[in-house]
């Protein structure tokens, strides 16, 4: 598959517009924290390019690696995942998409080359304890309408969530496409049981008048305990279908 042309003053602009709500951001979690002290406000739109991508991949939030403190600059042009592969989330996609490819490692490397990787949540904080509740949940609502903006200039077909928790990837997705804070229990949702304490998703989603099938795992970072359960997963081997049918690698 060709990848679409790069999308850089759109990205640009999007930077900008997120840019101009970190004040008021910092105001909100000074006033929720009760302290004049926070940690230093990092964040990141993308871990890839932006461009037209039949699938887009999101995660909870970017983590607070002290060698990335800085706010994102401009657009990467490189997948994220393949800077730092021995990171537990990223090494966890790769895992995860080396499965869905039959163990082929080259054209998981080359699929996850091409398409758009971004988070739930663009605030970095240095872990989801709750000690930084307050952080994501208000980097969550400043979030939400440049990630609306991001899954429109992607025009994904499948859109694969990893983290289903409280202020998860699948939580913000859910509430973007107007499900309840409990998406779990509405009747349009289907499940299916990795584990005794994991679950995975499926729903529809409509953006622009096009549906977008979503799918839900847990964090990547802990596929060790969720993945061994995969290939009998019926989500996950409905997910590999649709991977299969869009043909994003010859």
């Amino acid at each position: 598959m060709t990848k679409s042309p790069l999308l850089i003053q759109e990205f640009d602009l999007l930077l900008q517009e997120f840019r101009s709500k970190i004040p008021e951001y910092e105001k909100r979690v000074q006033n929720e924290i009760k302290s004049d002290h926070l940690i230093p406000v990092s964040y990141s739109l993308l871990g890839t390019a932006l461009f037209e991508s039949k699938v887009l991949i999101i995660g909870n939030n970017y983590g607070g690696d002290p060698s990335q403190i800085s706010p994102q600059l401009r657009m990467p042009l490189c997948n994220d995942m393949f800077n730092d592969p021995k990171n537990p989330t990223y090494n966890g996609y790769i895992r995860f998409f080396k499965e869905l490819f039959d163990g082929n490692e080259n054209k998981a490397t080359l699929f996850l080359k091409d398409i758009v990787y971004t988070n739930g949540c663009f605030i970095r904080t240095p872990n989801q304890s709750n000690a930084y509740t307050s952080y994501i949940s208000n980097g969550i609502e400043i979030t939400k309408p440049i990630l609306n903006q991001i899954i429109d200039y992607t025009k994904p077909e499948i859109i694969i969530c990893f983290g289903n928790g409280t202020h998860s990837a699948t939580a913000v997705i859910a509430a973007l496409f107007n499900y309840s804070n409990k998406y779990w229990k509405d009747d349009n949702v289907k499940y299916y049981r990795l584990s005794k304490k994991t679950s995975s998703y499926e729903f529809l989603a409509n953006s622009s008048n096009k549906n977008i099938r979503i799918f839900s795992f847990p964090h990547s970072s802990r596929i060790k305990q969720w993945g061994k359960e995969l290939k009998n997963n019926e989500i996950y081997c409905e997910l590999k279908k649709s991977i299969e049918l869009l043909r994003p690698i010859e």
